[in-house]
């Protein structure tokens, strides 16, 4: 029926949705007049605000109550609701992701195929639709506003979001599922069949992945470096996990190593050296099937005599397609990323190869945030860049046993390789890539021990 012309007049339809909730009335009608009321909304703001503005009104016309259910000049009914909206917003100046979320609320009120959902009142259907998709990374949520509001074919969303167009239909696949899924278990959509209604992709390729499959891996990876000890040729380091309640996982890796006549000392204790430096890398991974992390912090430093410097003390998060750097000043920059891929810093580049599918001549895209020194007159200025790579698993390494696993990682003006040693049960042994590297200890004690007779 939805996808049938209807012979109901404009009032009629609205009528029929106001009396019987009949959700293919109200897609008729704004489909029939959609085009009139941007013209309208524009009349007020630009192209781009008008958009969010029809956007809102549908919202607010679906949840308006009209005397005995009927409208007797229903395009003049809606125009009045889109004046209101547009009067709203301008004095309001309401943020752009506000405008995104209430959107969103709409695309569920007119498109839930659950029962559920149509019983439940719209005042708390709304709520919950917003709470759940405030939820959701940019990554997700950017990608579904574009394509089921701006109408945005796969082309336009990746060059909107410098994304590929395989990027773009595995996002919207799986941020469908990550709504589906928090909605069913707040009891407000069906649970989805995935042998009948999978999402495909525009090639036709199954793309959804459930929720509790990304929990189920997020778990184990927490697990994996819930406490392991690295052992370098310059200092001692740790890594810790923590699995949230919400399924993200916190990892941090923290080092220390001796300086200078500290350096002479064989001591096992590195962080308690009079003189040394120390870096803390602290990750929020949201989804470690694809690498995709909301908050990282970086801080690093140097001790003498007691003396504590910082040396670097940044915070970054993800702002739509860019990434925010705050460091500890006050100071705020905004790195646009471009290519694709999980952003990573070297320290913590263990964490995303450990996780890659092991098939030679596998070629991913990742892209590297380091730091650089400004040039005069900031002299003493660190500035941020991210920038795109390949990498690609070469192959097993290691006679006879084949205990290990080599990447390379580059462009077309650098690359460098990292190795990867496993244990038999396949966690991680150490990792070692240009001269830096580490072996991986089980508990405290070895770390410390195996420190101990490097520098004896």
């Amino acid at each position: 029926m939805a996808n049938q012309i209807r012979s109901e007049s404009d009032g009629d339809l609205l009528s029929l949705f106001y009396r019987n909730h009949d959700s293919n009335a109200i897609d008729e009608f704004v489909n029939r007049n959609r085009e009139k009321a941007l013209k309208y909304a524009m009349s007020f703001v630009d192209q781009d605000a008008a958009e969010d503005i029809v956007q809102l009104s549908i919202l607010r016309l679906m949840n308006a109550r009209p005397v005995n259910d009927q409208v007797t000049n229903a395009m003049a009914w809606w125009r009045a609701i889109i004046h209101s909206v547009a009067i709203d917003q301008i004095r309001s100046e309401s943020s752009r992701s506000e405008r995104e979320i209430e959107a969103f609320e709409l695309f569920r009120l007119m498109h839930s195929e659950s029962d559920a959902a149509e019983e439940a009142s719209r005042a708390q259907l709304v709520e919950i639709v917003r709470d759940e998709v405030a939820k959701l990374d940019d990554q997700f949520r950017l990608p579904l506003i574009h394509r089921h509001f701006r109408g945005r074919s796969y082309g336009e969303i990746g060059e909107a979001l410098h994304l590929t167009t395989g990027t773009v239909s595995t996002r919207l696949a799986r941020g469908l599922s990550h709504l589906k899924s928090a909605l069913t278990m707040r009891g407000i959509a069906a649970t989805p069949d995935l042998s009948s209604t999978q999402i495909q992709s525009n090639t036709g390729a199954p793309m959804v992945q459930e929720r509790h499959d990304v929990n189920e891996s997020n778990r184990r990876f927490a697990k994996t470096w819930r406490d392991l000890w690295a052992v370098s040729h310059y200092g001692l380091g740790r890594f810790t996990s923590r699995l949230h309640t919400d399924g993200k996982v916190s990892v941090t890796y923290r080092e220390d190593w001796p300086l200078g006549e500290s350096k002479k000392l064989p001591t096992e204790y590195p962080e308690h050296a009079e003189h040394r430096a120390w870096s803390e890398q602290e990750l929020l991974v949201t989804d470690v099937m694809e690498f995709s992390w909301s908050h990282l912090k970086d801080t690093s430093g140097t001790v003498q005599d007691e003396n504590k410097s910082i040396d670097r003390d940044y915070v970054f998060t993800f702002v739509g397609c860019h990434l925010s750097v705050k460091s500890s000043n006050g100071e705020e920059n905004v790195l646009k990323l471009e290519g694709d891929g999980p952003v990573i810093m070297n320290p913590l580049l263990p964490l995303l190869i450990s996780q890659r599918t092991r098939k030679t001549n596998d070629v991913f895209p990742v892209r590297f945030l380091g730091c650089y020194q400004k040039e005069a007159p900031q002299a003493n200025e660190i500035g941020w860049a991210v920038i795109p790579v390949n990498g690609q698993y070469m192959g097993p390494i290691g006679k006879p046993m084949k205990s290990g696993h080599l990447f390379t990682f580059g462009n077309e003006s650098a690359s460098m390789e990292i190795s990867m040693l496993a244990k038999e049960s396949g966690q991680p042994a150490g990792f070692y890539w240009e001269e830096e590297g580490y072996y991986i200890a089980d508990d405290e004690a070895t770390a410390r021990a195996m420190f101990v007779a490097t520098r004896s």
